[in-house]
């Protein structure tokens, strides 16, 4: 214990990849940010009991996918959500009704910055709108993050479109769910529920190539792909990410 004191004296203490910090206090208790690994839908949770019982292949028997879905960190509602669109109208109620919530109000942008890129009904109205989340998310320098639809967590991606974006966090801290509803809906998302998908990276200058395979490529590619053995991918090409997390309030 005295030997562990005297080295977090000398050693300076790592400055974390990725950051997120709570405006609202009690956010960071209630309904933290977490790691995407440890968020199960329910799909998946259905679906790892039917392999059992069928013998058949789970989700994570394709380690591309699988290494998506546990990559990086899930911002889970932060109170609940009652999003209700007719034909010309869309708004959003927050909280359970029992008071007012700490947490800003919805903001309508302007759809024309959008307009086009989500498969919106034609039977309502073209809305884009944006709930401010209570985060602020902060970087080492040099790293961004992609902010995405959490595609594989979230339950009600048939209904409403959130928009992807990138941010660079080591400058700008600022984050925000942006969709736009896709039909006519009177949805409810409850505290809890996975909103966003956050995977930090390194910034770097990409180069690419594009051209046919010289006969080292051609050599190297055949080998990759020669066999069909299970879980060949996994244990001789797959390399293990780890994404740790470190709760300060609990």
């Amino acid at each position: 214990m005295i030997l562990e004191k005297i080295k977090s004296f000398f050693i300076p203490k790592a400055e974390p990849i990725i950051r997120f910090k709570s405006i609202i206090q009690g956010y960071e208790i209630g309904q933290p940010v977490c790691k995407a690994s440890d968020v199960k839908p329910d799909w998946m949770i259905q679906q790892n009991k039917n392999a059992e019982k069928n013998k058949a292949p789970k989700f994570s028997a394709c380690p591309g996918m699988d290494d998506y879905y546990r990559s990086g960190y899930i911002i889970p509602a932060w109170e609940d959500f009652r999003i209700i669109v007719d034909s010309k109208y869309a708004h959003i109620e927050i909280g359970t009704g029992r008071g007012n919530p700490p947490c800003p109000n919805f903001e309508v942008m302007d759809y024309r910055v959008v307009e086009g890129a989500a498969p919106i009904d034609k039977t309502i109205a073209r809305h884009a709108l944006k709930l401010p989340c209570p985060w602020k998310v902060f970087t080492k320098k040099g790293y961004s993050a992609f902010v995405l639809p959490a595609l594989f967590h979230s339950p009600f991606l048939g209904e409403i479109f959130p928009y992807p974006g990138i941010n660079d966090y080591d400058n700008y801290h600022t984050i925000n769910v942006m969709f736009s509803p896709l039909k006519e809906m009177d949805l409810k998302i409850y505290a809890g529920t996975p909103m966003l998908h956050v995977i930090p990276y390194k910034r770097e200058d990409i180069t690419c190539e594009v051209g046919f395979m010289n006969p080292k490529e051609y050599g190297e590619a055949e080998f990759t792909y020669r066999s069909k053995k299970p879980g060949l991918y996994r244990k001789m090409f797959h390399n293990k990410k780890k994404y740790d997390i470190k709760y300060l309030d609990k």
